[in-house]
C-alpha cells in the first residue's frame, strides 16, 4: 500500500488536468494496462479514503507518464500537470491528423483514378467530376485548419517548456510544405 504519499492528491491533479472524468481514466486504464478498477474505489483513492495500492501507482504514473518516485513523492505543480494534459492533447491531435491525412490521401488517390477514367472516357466537362474535385479541395482545406490546431499545440508546448522558439508551421498559407 502507498501510504502517506501524494499520490492521491497527484493521481486527482493529473486527471483534472488531462479532462478525464474517472470513468475514461478506468477504460483507460484497463485498456493500457489491463488494470480493473471500479469507479467507487477510484473516488476513494482520490480522496484519501482508501489507500492505493503499489501496482495501482505504477500503473497511474505509467497511464500520465510520471515518473514513478515524482507521482508518489511530492506534489506535482499545477504547471507540471497542465503541461502533462497539453502533452496529451498535442499527441491526441497528432494521431488523429495522421489518421485523417492517411485517409485523405487514398481518397484522393480514389478520386486521381476516376478522373482518369472519366477524363479518358468523357470530356473534361463531367459534373460528377468537378464535384469529386470541389469535396477534394474541400477535404484537403479541413486538414489544414487540424493542422494548425497541431502547429498551435506544438507552440504551446514549447513555449512552456522553453524551446527555443524555431518550431516552424509545417504548412504554409497556400497549402504546401
Amino acid at each position: 500500500m502507498v501510504d502517506k504519499s501524494y499520490a492521491a492528491i497527484n493521481l486527482k491533479a493529473l486527471r483534472t488536468a488531462a479532462n478525464m472524468s474517472r470513468q475514461a481514466l478506468i477504460d483507460g486504464l484497463k485498456e493500457k494496462n489491463g488494470l480493473t478498477l471500479h469507479s467507487t474505489s477510484l473516488r476513494r483513492i482520490e480522496e484519501g479514503e482508501q489507500p492505493m495500492k503499489v501496482d495501482e501507482a505504477m500503473y497511474f504514473a505509467d497511464f500520465f507518464d510520471v515518473p514513478i518516485n515524482a507521482f508518489i513523492e511530492a506534489p506535482i505543480g499545477h504547471s507540471y500537470t497542465e503541461i502533462q494534459a497539453d502533452l496529451k492533447t498535442y499527441y491526441s491531435r497528432r494521431y488523429s491528423l495522421g489518421l485523417e491525412l492517411g485517409a485523405w490521401a487514398a481518397w484522393h488517390e480514389v478520386c486521381t483514378e476516376k478522373y482518369r477514367e472519366d477524363y479518358v472516357a468523357e470530356s473534361d466537362d463531367n459534373e460528377e467530376l468537378q464535384a469529386i474535385t470541389r469535396e477534394s479541395h474541400r477535404s484537403f482545406r479541413a486538414l489544414l485548419k487540424h493542422d494548425s490546431a497541431f502547429v498551435e499545440d506544438a507552440r504551446r508546448l514549447e513555449s512552456k517548456l522553453g524551446g527555443s522558439g524555431e518550431f516552424e508551421e509545417t504548412t504554409r498559407n497556400d497549402g504546401t510544405r
